[in-house]
């Protein structure tokens, strides 16, 4: 309050409204206008006013007004003075005295320590100390002598002034240490100071009106020293102990609390403790080595390059890479930017510098990228997965600039293009290891989740090599907010100055990426994103072609590619680009100049445009969209038709073939929208008489010689015009030609007369020459056939295995483009109608697929096997592989058929060496091979007849059933489900048709049902085998043969049962046995060929046993049983069911394990494909069927245990044993027929439930166990008891005796021995009756003194004959 009372108020008045005369109505009258005067608030009496007087002050300020104050006198001053200097002169007198009395040793000692602590200097600066002390001695003197002269005081200014307070000691100074030389620093050259400061933009709102700024991330290299953190710390410090006064911490929390540590602020290092002095750097190097000490985050130059360590520290912090750093600017500051610090630039509002730090961060992120991957390929390691997390934060904070940013003009809405380029495109090209973005495959991208079951280590790491790095990628572009991003990209594709810009073309190159996402390319295609019409703008204006100066293309290609791209991606996609379509029109009505013309370049713009231009129409027309371009620009393909005979008689360049592969594939697809006009749309858009009329298979038969003679004579694909990445570019034409030529032959054997007979016989005819020719046959069969024979898989080196892939794709599809052409030129007697090697080929096929080369490829993609990294696109180069093998089989499966009586006597044995063949090929096929999924089902049903059966089988379907079809009435299931009906969501209960990807060649019925040309990713590809794809029933699952009893579950809904055939007339056991057979069949030929099939052909005992839950399962919920019966009580079904669990019955396993599948997926995760509901909830319905209709059927029984595992979840257990207990008595399974591999899964760990162990014990006591299932009572109650049966020490010892006693006191005499004498063994399972004849050890001891201890009297009475007296057991 003293220095509240020292304060005066201050009256701001002017000079003349103190002296003047109050006005009249002054009290509360008017003025003489009328209107009340003012009251000024400085008139009245303040608060803080009255408050003084009320406490006396008003006394003082009399006192001043009457003159009595006076000047302070100057004697106290130097009184004052005079006793501190006579203390200073005792102290310095008592430290002389106690220095005379020092010796030598002791005087070096303490001048070491003071030197130690207060520097080297030291002694200067008590000279120092002591010349200004006898400088203020003089001062003092002459002070004291200037006293004496009467100070005058004006009486006017002490009678208004208030009492002055004693003036501030005046001699008292800063003092600086003297500088030394080292202390100076001169700089090279110093950059002037910016005149415009960085203004950054205010923090983002909270509120719900501002939830579109997007975060640029938390600013994790920043100081730990926000405002929480220095009140935590301030709590911190209140709590602690407070320090020794004096101390470097007391001076710290008094003087600088708010401060950072002196660990990291380099103005509060010398509170520090000092180092000693063997370990004392020099002056010159303590701050360095005391800065290296202390740890830094990760700092970049403006260059993009990670600066190392050393660097941090050595380069000169003036040179401009520090400016705008966090960290205060010292010489101890580190060089270099954090990555924090570049994101915060990025949003700076002055745009020179902002478009400058987004090209540093595109640097960062494109450096970081090459470091960590490419050339991963290589034996290099691969990266971490803390590197690839650092990456990806890295990423998205920087994606998250780069958004922010992309929507400016100028230089940072440019350089915000270059940054998601680099975020976007750039990850693309190295997880595909691309050389140019055309080359990246046609693959939906799909991002994978963990699965819900890949919980031990194993299936966790099978999951993320499955997905490796792609996996983080595809997740951070799926979700991308292309509503904000996808207007930016317009304004930058509409204002960009030339379509052959970087900014423009990078643009494009971002779409083409985000083109692979169906929802994002739904969202480019939209209206109101206006992209389209934005990316085809060029298209329209420009008046050329191409730009003569630099020879780039206006309309680049890569706008025409981002079409492509968008069209695979869905069928309601490509049918909203029949705009863009109408504009690439111009390409087909602008004539191409001739080979020979003067200028004419091979690989011009003209032809390249062209090419992609076809190849967007291909693309719609296998939708059967856009057909009509055949009849509005008819005259103009045959100009290039026309145009393609005269090049290739000229000269044969790639670019010529490419254009010619491109055109014969638009050919080959709207003669398949011709072959049915009912499926185009819409229909009727193409006829086949339209196609007969414009000539086109004169012109493939023409071009097909023109080819064969440049050949013959030239070679025209020579290797002077090759690229490395087109090695096999006449392969490739070749297959095209092929297969063009197989779907005019297929559309004229269903439009035209007598099944196209007349145009078979006019092909062959034209194509003898070709296959008869030696150069000819060896180039179009030979030498691929003798590749295929002896390609192997390389697991080396990456580039290898591509390489191999790439050979393999070129081989495969031509043989099968061969294959395909002679399977439509059959003839009645099973000959086709083109010479041709066939039975090389299907001798090659079957060596093929036997092979181990084989069997890697497909368990290295499907991820059974990880020998080498699989390429995320490598299951396209193998679709030619699975076709070839699957012509080559239904070639094989029709000539038996049409020739069937010239082999009657090997009938069986050519039959089944056709199944086995087909069941290998089956577990081969990939998605887009539904087609050829459904003709191998179809050969199966044929070939599978009554005496193949009871030549395989121990029983055979009845007489009457083969009279019904046999396998036939399995067809309409098998094939159904092959396109599923799928639910939309978990949220949307309405059903919807699953994914129909295209198949290799376009076929009337994927015209009209595919919605998609695009193939999942490898990554998903491999997911559906871990965690079910509802939209991926290829690659086959091994329970394809039980498909039918799922659709008799579902009856009420499937859409099979309105689909059969008029003449389908099968019952409900009908359906069970066959499906039973053909699952006895499958798992007995795809053993007898193990390990040469895939993992997945053979079903797992997980699968094996649902499937035979799902037969009982088929009386669920029905009324009274129909005249049938109930189907698992059929003798049949009930012997192919025992049969087909055997192999996986403790029996079968103990010794010896046969070649069974054992993928040990849980019952809970096989059951997700068909269940909509938990498996708990089906085996509780399960149980509950038992219970009402089993009348203890042995094998109905066995099915209920394997949920009771130890593995399984508690609930099971208490489910049977605890709300179903009184069905225990009717299960009598025996430990052999137990369904297990490892009976230790039932056995361990021990059971701890209390309820649980009651159950288990009340089943006992009342002696209504038998077989497997009073062994697992009595193991777990024993476990529980004797301490010797467990590794630790006794848990619950009150439990053990309770539980020992009510067994002795209320259960049986076998109870009690069997409890007493039970032994058992982790590492060799011990099963009844010798686990409980076991008398070695000193096991018996061990538990009489638990008995002695633990139980009371009549217990140890008991069991001591047991222990003890041998003969009573």
């Amino acid at each position: 309050m003293a220095l509240v009372r020292d304060v005066v108020e201050r009256h701001n008045f002017p000079s003349s409204a103190t002296n003047r005369k109050p006005f009249p109505n002054d009290a509360g009258g008017s003025s003489k206008t009328g209107f009340p005067v003012v009251q000024h608030r400085l008139k009245a009496t303040s608060a803080f006013k009255r408050a003084r007087l009320d406490q006396g002050v008003q006394r003082d300020m009399n006192v001043a007004r009457e003159g009595l104050s006076k000047s302070i006198p100057r004697d106290n001053g130097l009184k004052a003075t005079n006793v501190i200097d006579n203390s200073l002169e005792d102290i310095s007198q008592s430290n002389a005295e106690a220095v005379e009395a020092m010796t030598e040793e002791e005087r070096q000692r303490e001048r070491q320590d003071i030197i130690n602590q207060l520097g080297p200097g030291i002694g200067d600066l008590m000279s120092k100390v002591k010349e200004a002390r006898a400088r203020r001695a003089d001062s003092r003197v002459t002070d004291e002598g200037s006293d004496l002269v009467p100070h005058k005081t004006s009486s006017t200014a002490t009678k208004h002034s208030p009492p002055s307070s004693p003036p501030l000691s005046s001699t008292r100074r800063i003092r600086f240490v003297e500088p030394t030389d080292a202390d100076i620093h001169v700089y090279e050259s110093q950059p002037s100071s910016p005149k415009r400061t960085l203004a950054l933009l205010p923090p983002p709102s909270t509120s719900q009106e501002t939830s579109d700024i997007l975060s640029l991330g938390t600013f994790k290299n920043s100081h730990p020293y926000g405002p929480a953190s220095l009140q935590s710390s301030m709590q911190a410090d209140d709590v602690a102990d407070p320090p020794e006064t004096g101390t470097p911490e007391d001076i710290r929390r008094r003087y600088f609390p708010l401060e950072k540590p002196p660990e990291d602020n380099p103005a509060l290092t010398w509170l520090l403790p000092s180092l000693p002095p063997s370990s004392k750097p020099s002056d010159e190097s303590g701050a360095k080595q005391l800065a290296d000490s202390l740890p830094i985050d990760p700092r970049y130059s403006l260059s993009g390059v990670q600066l190392s360590p050393s660097q941090v520290r050595s380069l000169p912090t003036h040179l401009g890479l520090h400016h705008h750093a966090s960290m205060s600017a010292s010489l101890d500051t580190p060089a270099g930017y954090t990555l924090s610090d570049l994101l915060l630039l990025a949003r700076s509002s002055v745009p020179a510098q902002r478009a400058s730090i987004l090209g540093v961060l595109a640097k960062i992120l494109r450096f970081a990228r090459e470091d960590a991957f490419v050339g991963r390929h290589e034996e290099a390691s691969e990266c971490s997965s803390d590197q690839v997390a650092n990456i990806e934060a890295m990423r998205r904070d920087m994606l998250d600039a780069a958004m922010e940013a992309l929507g400016e003009k100028g230089g940072v809405g440019q350089h915000a293009v270059d940054l998601l380029w680099e975020a976007i495109v750039g990850f693309i090209y190295t997880d595909f290891d691309l050389t140019d973005l055309a080359e990246l495959p046609c693959i939906e991208f799909t991002p994978l989740s963990q699965p819900k079951h890949a919980t031990t280590k194993k299936a966790m790491s099978e999951w993320g090599s499955q997905t490796n790095f792609t996996r983080h990628s595809l997740a951070i572009l799926e979700a991308l907010p292309l509503a904000r991003i996808l207007p930016a990209l317009k304004i930058h594709l509409v204002t960009s100055p030339s379509p052959i810009s970087l900014t423009h073309s990078r643009v494009l190159d971002v779409l083409f990426v985000l083109s692979h996402f169906s929802p994002h390319a739904r969202a480019i295609v939209s209206l109101d994103a206006g992209v389209i019409s934005a990316m085809m703008g060029p298209h329209l204006q420009s008046s050329s072609d191409f730009d003569s100066e630099q020879g780039k293309p206006l309309a680049t290609l890569s706008s025409v590619r981002v079409l492509q791209a968008l069209s695979r991606c869905g069928r309601d996609v490509a049918a909203a680009l029949t705009g863009p379509a109408d504009v690439l029109l111009r390409y087909i009505m602008t004539p191409l100049p001739p080979p020979d013309h003067e200028g004419w370049r091979s690989d011009g713009p003209s032809i390249e445009l062209l090419t992609e231009t076809l190849v967007f129409y291909a693309l719609l027309a296998q939708y059967g969209i856009y057909a009509h371009v055949a009849t509005t620009a008819q005259n103009e393909f045959a100009q290039i038709g026309a145009w393609l005979l005269t090049s290739f008689r000229v000269v044969a360049e790639p670019s010529i073939a490419s254009l010619a592969r491109a055109y014969l594939k638009l050919l080959e697809a709207l003669i398949v929208c011709s072959t049915d006009p009912h499926k185009t749309t819409p229909s009727h858009d193409i006829l086949w008489s339209q196609v007969r009329g414009w000539g086109w298979v004169d012109w493939m038969l023409d071009f097909t010689d023109v080819v064969a003679a440049g050949y013959q004579t030239a070679a025209p694909l020579s290797s002077a015009h090759r690229d490395a990445r087109k090695e096999h570019e006449d392969e490739f034409l070749w297959t095209s030609i092929f297969h063009t030529l197989a779907s005019w032959l297929e559309s004229a054997s269903l439009n035209s007369v007598r099944h196209g007979e007349g145009e078979k016989a006019v092909v062959s005819t034209r194509l003898k020459p070709i296959f008869e020719s030696g150069c000819m046959a060896k180039l179009t069969v030979l030498d691929p056939l003798a590749r295929l024979q002896v390609w192997s898989f390389p697991s080396s080196s990456k580039i290898l295995l591509l390489e191999a892939l790439h050979s393999l794709d070129a081989a495969a599809g031509l043989v099968a483009a061969v294959t395909r052409l002679a399977l439509t030129g059959l003839q009645s007697e099973g000959k086709s109608s083109f010479e041709f090697p066939g039975q090389d080929i299907h001798n090659v096929c079957m060596r093929f697929l036997e092979s181990e080369a084989s069997q890697k490829l497909f368990n290295n993609i499907l991820g059974f096997e990880d020998t080498i990294e699989m390429p995320e696109g490598a299951h396209i180069f193998v679709r030619p592989v699975t076709s070839l093998l699957v012509l080559d089989l239904q070639l094989w499966y029709h000539s038996i058929t049409l020739a069937r009586s010239n082999f009657m006597a090997d009938k069986t044995i050519v039959c089944q060496e056709l199944v086995t063949q087909a069941l290998r090929i089956l577990h081969t096929l990939l998605p887009g091979d539904e087609h050829y999924a459904g003709c191998i089902f179809e050969a199966l049903c044929d070939n599978i007849d009554s005496d193949f059966a009871k030549g395989l089988l121990s029983a055979s379907l009845p007489d009457e059933q083969w009279n019904k079809g046999g396998m036939k009435i399995l067809l309409p299931f098998l094939t159904r489900s092959l396109r599923p009906q799928v639910a939309n969501s978990k949220d949307d209960p309405d059903w919807r048709e699953a994914a129909y990807i295209a198949p290799s060649s376009p076929t009337p019925e994927s015209i009209a049902r595919c919605t998609t040309l695009s193939l999942p990713s490898l990554s998903r590809l491999r997911g559906a085998r871990m965690q079910y794809d509802q939209d991926l029933v290829l690659p086959l699952r091994s329970e394809w043969p039980t498909w039918p009893l799922d659709h008799l579950l579902r009856s009420s809904s499937s859409p099979v049962f309105r689909e059969l055939p008029s003449d389908w007339d099968a019952t409900e056991t009908d359906v069970v046995r066959a499906s039973l057979s053909l699952t006895r069949i499958a798992q007995e030929l795809c053993s007898r060929g193990a390990p040469d099939v895939t993992p997945s052909a053979l079903m797992s005992r997980e699968e094996m046993i649902f499937a035979c839950m799902k037969v009982f399962m088929l009386e669920h919920e029905q009324p009274q049983p129909d005249s049938g019966g109930e189907v698992f009580r059929d003798l049949l079904v009930i012997r192919w069911m025992n049969e087909l669990l055997a192999p996986f019955t403790y029996a079968n396993t103990r010794g010896d394990h046969l070649s069974v599948a054992k993928h040990g997926s849980s019952l809970e995760h096989i059951s997700e494909a068909f269940l909509n509901t938990p498996f708990f909830q089906f085996y509780t319905d399960f149980l509950a069927l038992y219970d009402a209709i089993s009348f203890s059927q042995p094998l109905f029984g066995r099915l209920l245990l394997p949920p009771i595992s130890m593995t399984y979840a508690i609930d099971y257990r208490k489910l049977l044993w605890g709300d179903y207990g009184h069905v225990i008595r009717t299960i009598k399974t025996g430990v052999d027929d137990l369904l297990c591999e490892d009976v230790r899964e039932y056995l361990w760990p021990a059971e701890t439930d209390t309820q649980t162990l009651g159950w288990y014990l009340k089943a006992l006591l009342r002696s209504v166990t038998s077989g497997f299932i009073r062994w697992m009572a009595v193991h777990h109650l024993a476990l529980n008891i004797w301490p010797d049966l467990r590794d630790e020490d006794v848990s619950n010892s009150g439990r053990a005796a309770k539980l020992l006693s009510a067994i002795v006191r209320q259960g049986s005499f076998d109870a009690i021995r069997d409890i007493a004498l039970y032994r058992q063994l982790k590492d060799e399972v011990w099963v009844p009756p010798i686990c409980y004849n076991q008398m070695d050890g000193d096991w018996v001891a061990r538990r009489l003194n638990f008995v002695e201890c633990m139980a009371d009297q009549q217990v140890k009475e008991q069991l001591h004959g047991l222990f003890v007296d041998k003969d009573v057991m």
